[in-house]
């Protein structure tokens, strides 16, 4: 189920993605969506070097094909996971900037129009971050 490594292994690869498989299913995760999409491996994992640009631009055409082969009208569903193995946070306050950051240049690469039906205001109860939105979805 991973993929767009840059990993130096297969067993890098694999070993991450059975980290976060025993993350969720084997520890107390409160999701029990995650568990589910994880169960009946419906999930997409995808590797990236780093929280940077480089990565983004990746991050966004995956993400891009992710929505293209989604099927909006199926009960199923999926998720797409995006793990940047070589960025470490020293505190949750990173963690959060380095998100918002990333999500920033995802933005400023995207050539699609925010979703109307959201607001762009982070601040808005009504705030939902939008990307690759055509209206054809």
């Amino acid at each position: 189920m991973a993929s767009n490594a840059s990993i130096d292994t297969l067993e890098q690869l694999d070993k991450i993605e059975q980290d976060f498989k025993n993350f969720v299913l084997k520890q107390k995760h409160p999701c029990v969506m995650a568990k589910s999409v994880f169960k009946m491996e419906h999930f997409h994992l995808n590797i990236y070097d780093d929280v940077d640009a480089d990565s983004a631009i990746k991050l966004l055409n995956d993400l891009e094909d992710y929505i293209a082969q989604y099927d909006f009208e199926s009960n199923q569903f999926e998720s797409f996971l995006a793990v940047f193995p070589n960025t470490i946070f020293v505190s949750e306050l990173a963690f959060e900037k380095g998100l918002w950051k990333l999500l920033q240049i995802l933005h400023d690469f995207d050539d699609c129009v925010w979703d109307s039906a959201v607001s762009d205001n982070p601040n808005s109860p009504k705030f939902s971050f939008s990307l690759k939105i055509n209206n054809t979805i």
